[in-house]
């Protein structure tokens, strides 16, 4: 048998104090990673309870990669020992790279989970004080720094696996810096207008957006670095490329400062005595009305006259800029200007239409008898 040929040929069990030594360090290191993960489970739950940031941040992050590179210590130590006693150079080798790869994943995926759960932490601190934080400069702050990690990562890991100096990598990507944006235009162009977007602050995170290019309307909900995701009002993801953006106008409704009312009513030609009194209480009525912006224009003006009515045109702003609540303003104003045209004894006018009959019609003519159809 080959095995027990190589077991006589190593002598491997006549000396068997190392297997032991693996054993037991294969042992303690499962029972450091259980312990780790008792103490984690007793000790975070009564960190989150805190009111300070870091300290259920920073135990979370370190939690997984941890129990990673306890594993790694373990290993590498087990490795040393047997290292004297088996002749696979090859193997051992390729057990350290693979343990110095573990290390570099370890400390990378500590870093981006601190990361992560820092901008979480930070956004719901924010929705539950009154901390101003700007939304999307912190989540645009935080993909610069997840990128440059996993950059700063993948060249650690070229340098040390394939000896790549960072000399020789700046000149293939100047090399291939033309390919690259060649191929990935697209991909490019989207990168960059991320970058116009968090430069030029058109919209943040919660922003009420439309195109009048575009059939885009809704609520800001993320904005990567290749899409930005729109939520309509019919609760529909809209998924828009960046490079879009940049092509479009966007018109940014949740920085308006007033809303306008802008209407117009037709009364009826009968009621023209009244119309001065009615545009005259109307304009007073707007006036003193509390949710109307007095510093904005407010118009309430005879602007034509039709075939049916006599148009009056009414213009004023709201203080209120919410929609909800500017649909309730307005219902309120609406209603006051329809009980002053009915307390000055107008009525809104109704479309006419005249019937105009030529009277050299036939009918219309006395008839004689002997036109008359006999029976």
């Amino acid at each position: 048998m080959p095995l027990v040929t190589f077991i006589r040929e190593y002598n491997l069990f006549e000396n068997s104090h190392w297997i032991v030594s693996i054993l037991l360090v294969l042992l303690v290191t499962l029972l450091v990673n259980y312990l780790e993960i008792r103490v984690y489970n007793r000790i975070y739950e009564r960190l989150k309870s805190t009111r300070f940031l870091w300290d259920d941040t920073l135990l979370w992050a370190i939690h997984a990669p941890l129990g990673l590179m306890i594993w790694i210590w373990g290993i590498t130590l087990a490795t040393q020992i047997a290292r004297f006693r088996l002749p696979f150079p090859q193997l051992f080798s390729l057990i350290d790279s693979l343990c110095t790869f573990g290390t570099i994943l370890a400390f990378t995926w500590f870093l981006l989970r601190i990361t992560r759960r820092a901008e979480q932490k930070m956004l719901a601190q924010e929705k539950e004080s009154n901390f101003l934080l700007d939304q999307t400069t912190f989540q645009a702050f935080a993909q610069i720094i997840q990128i440059t990690i996993l950059a700063s990562a993948g060249l650690i890991f070229l340098k040390y696996f394939f000896g790549f100096s960072f000399t020789g990598l700046w000149a293939i990507g100047g090399i291939g810096s033309f390919v690259i944006g060649w191929a990935a235009k697209d991909l490019l162009a989207n990168f960059f207008g991320a970058i116009m977007i968090y430069m030029d602050r058109p919209f943040s995170l919660g922003d009420w957006i439309r195109s009048p290019d575009r059939e885009i309307e809704g609520i800001v909900e993320f904005i990567g670095w290749r899409l930005t995701i729109i939520r309509t009002f019919d609760k529909r993801p809209l998924y828009i490329p960046n490079s879009l953006f940049a092509t479009i106008c966007v018109e940014n409704v949740s920085k308006t400062t007033y809303r306008r009312i802008k209407e117009t009513i037709g009364i009826d030609f009968k009621d023209i005595d009244q119309l001065e009194m009615i545009i005259k209480d109307i304009k007073e009525m707007l006036e003193k009305h509390p949710s109307v912006e007095p510093m904005m224009t407010c118009c309430v003006n005879l602007i034509g006259v039709s075939t049916s009515s006599l148009n009056i045109s009414i213009v004023c702003f709201t203080k209120i800029t919410d929609w909800v609540s500017f649909l309730e303003i307005k219902q309120d104003i609406m209603l006051h200007v329809l009980k002053l045209i009915q307390q000055h004894g107008a009525a809104l006018a109704s479309p006419i239409s005249v019937l105009k009959v030529s009277e050299n019609i036939d009918f219309l003519r006395p008839h004689n008898g002997s036109n008359i159809p006999q029976a």
